[in-house]
């Protein structure tokens, strides 16, 4: 542009272009262009931590913990640490021998315990950060995360494979894995699709034939047809080049599809999903806040008798040009837990966010609250793509399942505190500002845009 618009000797111009492209595609400018985003996603990050904090410097939570939050750098103020470690007094002690979180012979609750004095320990010395230590932020508010992936200080406090054991188990529980979704039907909805993506036929008609084919059938596979029929009428016919907003990203893509597989109305209860700015419902009810931010969508159960209405789910959108972003996802991640943990402490499953990760988060003990990555789904972005959903279809089946058996009760039971989250005031005090895509990251999924958090 700045040589098209002020160097009128064609010459020269055609020179300094050259010379821009050649210089582009060297090691040197792939490494500016990385140091300059980074500065430029740390400089975000900063100007929002300053918005959300005072002009004193200072913030203060609800239990009158305080940091400092200055933009360049995080330093606490005195107390912070004797804060820290009042805050572990509280929430974090040894855990009951007569409700202990035992499967197959194993403690789980003792070591989850022994994880937790590992990371006060962790903070006494270093800061943490949202890319590399997502587990041990989301332990020090009693949330076990159980994903494929653990980071070697979480492994060290555990033995040899129990924790994967753990997961596993809680799976085969669900039955996760072993729902088949019938290949009749299958067949049948491919038809209309590729009918549509091939050109052949307009939208409309594929539509009215998916329609005919749900009217008969019920359940699960009614909704994995009308899943379809709603992406059929909603995306574009090729992936979009453009990126792609958070509020695009739900309303367009994210909420056709699951508004086609949780909407649902019972004899005594309705269950629909909702883009939502607003706090979830648990919270406005309850004497304590999880967070200022609102989650970007929930998936709430209205009970007809009485119009009482509960969360079940949760959604966190990030849009499609930050895949990478491991701090924003993850923070993204910790909120989820922390909302979820909220509802559960008043009523308790759990799912988190087009690639879809799910989480299903229960309380066995008073004293853990089990996060467990039930599957990674991508859904499509165009027609195009809509293909590639084919051998998804069975484990969205089992996400469904799953959701349908430990999330339909509707009743909102009064909030009962039993572990506390630590509050932003605190988790910033603890947290590095710096800001590395490099840093290694367990719960990386690649192409990872969206949480979705379900609730008992």
């Amino acid at each position: 542009m700045i040589v098209k618009d002020w160097i009128k000797d064609d010459v020269k111009s055609q020179q300094i272009d050259a010379n821009f492209k050649e210089w582009h595609n060297t090691d040197e400018a792939k490494k500016y262009w990385r140091e300059r985003e980074a500065m430029s996603v740390d400089e975000e990050r900063s100007s929002t931590e300053n918005k959300e904090s005072s002009m004193t410097s200072i913030v203060t939570n609800n239990n009158g913990l305080s940091t400092a939050t200055g933009s360049s750098s995080c330093t606490v103020v005195p107390n912070t640490s004797e804060k820290i470690e009042e805050f572990f007094q509280k929430n974090i002690s040894q855990p009951d021998d007569f409700d202990s979180y035992i499967v197959d012979d194993i403690n789980y609750s003792k070591q989850f315990y022994q994880f937790q004095q590992s990371i006060f320990k962790q903070i006494k010395k270093e800061l943490l950060t949202f890319e590399s230590n997502c587990y041990q932020l989301l332990a020090m508010s009693s949330i076990l995360l159980l994903t494929g992936n653990f980071p070697a200080h979480m492994i060290s406090c555990f033995p040899t494979n129990t924790l994967t054991s753990l997961k596993v188990k809680i799976l085969k529980d669900l039955r996760v894995g072993s729902y088949k979704f019938s290949r009749t039907h299958l067949i049948k909805i491919l038809d209309p699709v590729q009918s549509v993506t091939r050109k052949e036929t307009r939208r409309e008609v594929a539509s009215l034939s998916l329609l005919n084919l749900s009217v008969n059938e019920t359940g699960i596979t009614k909704k994995i047809i009308l899943m379809f029929n709603n992406l059929i009428m909603q995306l574009p016919l090729e992936s979009q080049s453009e990126d792609i907003e958070e509020i695009d990203l739900c309303s367009r893509f994210i909420l056709p599809t699951l508004q086609s597989l949780f909407d649902e109305q019972f004899e005594d209860r309705n269950v629909f999903m909702k883009l939502s700015n607003e706090k979830n419902l648990e919270c406005q009810l309850s004497q304590f806040d999880i967070s200022k931010r609102r989650p970007d969508g929930q998936i709430r159960v209205r009970a007809i008798s009485t119009n009482q209405m509960s969360t079940d789910g949760f959604m966190e959108a990030k849009k499609i040009s930050e895949p990478k972003n491991h701090n924003k996802i993850n923070i993204d991640l910790i909120r989820l837990g922390i909302f979820g943990k909220n509802a559960i402490d008043t009523k308790g499953l759990q799912a988190v966010g087009t690639n879809l990760t799910f989480y299903l988060m229960k309380k066995p003990t008073e004293d853990i609250y089990s996060m467990t990555e039930l599957d990674h789904i991508r859904f499509p972005t165009s027609l195009n793509e809509l293909k590639g959903l084919y051998g998804y279809i069975d484990n969205i089946c089992d996400i469904m399942n799953a959701f349908s058996k430990e999330c339909s009760n509707p009743v909102l039971k009064e909030a009962i505190m039993h572990r506390s989250s630590m509050m932003s005031p605190l988790l910033r005090a603890i947290t590095s500002k710096s800001i590395d895509r490099k840093r290694k990251n367990s719960t990386q999924h690649y192409s990872l845009y969206t949480y979705l958090l379900f609730c008992t």
